[in-house]
């Protein structure tokens, strides 16, 4: 859902009906947006979740979000930051604001973000400590992925969707926390060969947790740094390089 502008008041504020994707802009100095959440005598006392995106979608902002009450009152705040997960426990029925802040107040047409609003429900995620992935003839290449759950706690199968990829050692068990995939390339693939790819962890069992991607973005943030925009479309993205076969010569 895409903001509405004005919204920086709250009776301007945009509806959030979870689980929904938030779209937003800072595009002027000193802007800020508001969103509303009502919360229900069903989900009073859960856990609510926002996963922050801005730098990962090449966007030059730092976020500041916090939560309020519809008397203004402050409840939780996210540490300044390009990414992040704001979670907050409503404990009461009523009306709440999610106020979004771009951290240094300076406003650019590129200055988007976006955020997963959602009720906590079990699941994990992924993430690669590298971005690129070297092959020879013969030989798999190594990429360490981690997880870290979020109450599932069943097995998780790494997968892939493309014929010229192979994985080796893809499945992680109930209590594993990271694994060691050994990827290979089509038999096919010449020298030099190239591939771009991404991988998949699925839940093994019927809890209908469903399928997560791999994210690439702590093996970027150490090539781009903390503060670079990083290229749209880049997290995820792994890069697969077919090397030279050793030679045989002494």
């Amino acid at each position: 859902m895409r903001e509405t502008e004005p919204n920086r008041e709250k009776d301007q504020a945009g509806d959030i009906t979870p689980p929904v994707r938030l779209q937003g802009r800072f595009e002027l100095g000193g802007d800020r947006d508001l969103y509303r959440l009502d919360v229900d005598a069903a989900h009073a006392g859960q856990t609510f979740v926002v996963d922050a995106r801005s730098r990962a979608l090449g966007s030059p902002c730092d976020l500041w979000m916090e939560w309020q009450s519809e008397r203004g009152e402050f409840l939780r705040r996210l540490k300044p930051d390009a990414e992040g997960v704001l979670t907050n426990v409503f404990k009461e029925v009523g009306v709440y604001y999610l106020v979004v802040e771009e951290l240094s107040g300076m406003g650019h047409a590129d200055n988007v973000y976006e955020l997963d609003a959602r009720w906590w429900e079990p699941g994990f995620r992924l993430a690669a400590e590298s971005e690129v992935v070297e092959v020879r003839p013969g030989k798999a290449g190594r990429l360490k992925v981690k997880l870290e759950r979020e109450g599932y706690e069943g097995p998780v199968r790494l997968e892939v969707n493309d014929r010229m990829v192979a994985l080796k050692n893809a499945l992680m068990e109930g209590d594993a926390k990271e694994v060691t995939l050994e990827i290979e390339f089509s038999a096919d693939a010449a020298s030099g060969a190239i591939l771009e790819f991404r991988v998949e962890g699925v839940a093994e069992d019927e809890s209908g947790v469903g399928r997560r991607g791999v994210s690439t973005l702590p093996a970027l943030r150490k090539r781009f740094g903390d503060t670079q925009p990083l290229p749209p479309g880049l997290d995820g993205l792994i890069t697969l390089v077919m090397m030279p076969g050793e030679s045989s010569e002494p």
